[in-house]
């Protein structure tokens, strides 16, 4: 049905089994029983949430079908409705509704277990037959020329009223008593400052976002071409923020949407030329890509000899593995991945 893929800052090991994904669904019904019915919601609830936490600041494995998950502190909020009460409930919700029943269960999630995003693929069998990561491991994913990356900070986005990562102290502690004592001293020692938010957020990104996607990097590139980049392309308002280049960022230039409200809000000290001209840059990779295989010659494909990764920026480079130390530290951390 496809011959190419591309894959931008994913989560591959956010797929879970269906014990787990069971629990999910049943509190999210839950949740939506909490809701008062009625008229449509206001579409503004429906708030990119980089945008939301721009407005908010200028007004003042995961681990994956193998890890070992904490036992949840208290049933599912669903867990009283029929099946009758939970079909009513999906068919005659309003999609604001829906949209705010899954933030709901976003956010209250990853106490319960951290580094998991619920709303995810599930590994049922039949649909999906196994661990995607496993899959590319075995060369049983479809052998298709890929492009993976992720944004360089991915994790700094997640704060305030989208604090979902493992990156809280609680969230951390139970991440880490999983692994041995030495493979946890080595990865903390590669954030500095942790559980300081800075170091927190980059842990917490990383572990969802960048290691999952080395990995699957590294593995489909025994059997089919891959083209790896990273990027790290921020406007001034956003690095003086702290956002940096963090998670989505680049769908602005990618997708041409620096014409909206948030696309100038967040280049109005600057960026706005250099993000046009990234944006450019990228279209013509990413159709290239579509329509030969190959984005452009001077972006080399990812091997685990050499891990040749393109850096997006104002000036392109090409880096052999980047952050190696992180990327061995998490190899250790989380063999499971």
């Amino acid at each position: 049905m496809f011959q190419r893929a591309i894959a931008q800052s994913s989560p591959p090991n956010a797929v879970y089994p269906p014990a787990l994904t069971a629990e999910w669904a049943a509190t999210f019904v839950g949740i939506l029983a909490e809701q008062t019915p009625g008229v449509a919601d206001d579409a503004a609830d429906l708030v990119h949430p980089a945008a939301q936490l721009v407005s908010d600041r200028a007004s003042r494995d995961d681990h994956g079908a193998r890890a070992v998950l904490p036992e949840p502190v208290e049933p599912p909020v669903g867990s009283g409705l029929t099946d009758a009460d939970a079909v009513r409930l999906l068919l005659e919700a309003y999609p604001a509704r829906l949209a705010r029943a899954a933030t709901t269960l976003t956010v209250r999630s990853p106490d319960l277990y951290p580094g998991t995003i619920p709303l995810c693929p599930v590994i049922d069998g039949d649909f999906l037959p196994e661990r995607p990561l496993d899959a590319f491991r075995d060369g049983r994913a479809h052998r298709i020329p890929l492009i993976i990356g992720t944004n360089e900070r991915e994790g700094s986005l997640f704060s305030g009223r989208i604090d979902i990562l493992a990156s809280t102290p609680p969230r951390m502690r139970a991440v880490f008593a999983n692994t041995k004592k030495k493979a946890r001293k080595a990865l903390k020692a590669q954030y500095p400052g942790i559980p300081a938010a800075r170091a927190s957020l980059d842990f917490g990104g990383d572990y969802s976002f960048w290691y999952p996607s080395v990995t699957v990097g590294e593995r489909h590139s025994r059997y089919a071409p891959v083209h790896f980049y990273r990027f790290d392309a921020a406007p001034r308002l956003l690095r003086r923020m702290g956002l940096d280049a963090t998670h989505g960022l680049e769908l602005f230039p990618l997708f041409d949407r620096l014409d909206g409200w948030f696309g100038r809000g967040m280049t109005v000290l600057g960026g706005r030329r250099a993000f046009k001209a990234i944006g450019a840059r990228m279209q013509g990779w990413w159709l290239s890509f579509a329509g030969t295989g190959t984005p452009d010659a001077a972006w080399p494909v990812y091997t685990e000899a050499e891990r040749l990764t393109l850096i997006i920026d104002t000036r392109d480079r090409v880096v052999a593995d980047p952050n190696a130390e992180r990327r061995i530290a998490w190899g250790a951390f989380v063999p499971h991945v």
